[in-house]
């Protein structure tokens, strides 16, 4: 299965740690996609979003400053997962979140691109403010 990288680069108005909070609190996650979230917020925890449809585990978590994890979807072929690292740098104005993810199956690059901009980015800057 051929594999590429996801990078995006995105400035939010909220502090490191309210964007972070955003990603890892079941009811603050829930509030931004607008679909069920199960998080254990801990390194080793497991989650479930998007009702369902992604799933992992946390190996690294650093409040306002780093989350990796181990992150699957549903469409993926089984036992599938991604590297997905988040990296919070304080900005003028807030957050500059850097985002990479690696592993992304061709097949499902331009949708999970697509599916990262409108349920989370603009969610993140319709909630907090951004560019």
């Amino acid at each position: 299965m051929r594999m590429r990288v996801l990078h995006e680069l995105i400035d939010i108005d909220a502090s490191p740690e309210a964007v972070y909070d955003a990603l890892v609190s079941s009811a603050v996650h829930e509030r931004l996609t607008g679909l069920r979230a199960e998080i254990l917020s801990r390194p080793g925890g497991m989650f479930v979003t998007c009702a369902g449809r992604c799933h992992g585990w946390n190996l690294v978590l650093v409040r306002g400053q780093r989350i990796v994890q181990a992150w699957a979807d549903s469409s993926w072929p089984p036992d599938h997962y991604s590297l997905l690292r988040f990296e919070f740098v304080r900005s003028l104005r807030g957050t500059r979140l850097q985002v990479t993810q690696i592993g992304v199956p061709a097949f499902d690059f331009d949708r999970l691109a697509s599916f990262w901009r409108s349920r989370y980015w603009e969610s993140l800057r319709g909630m907090f403010g951004g560019r």
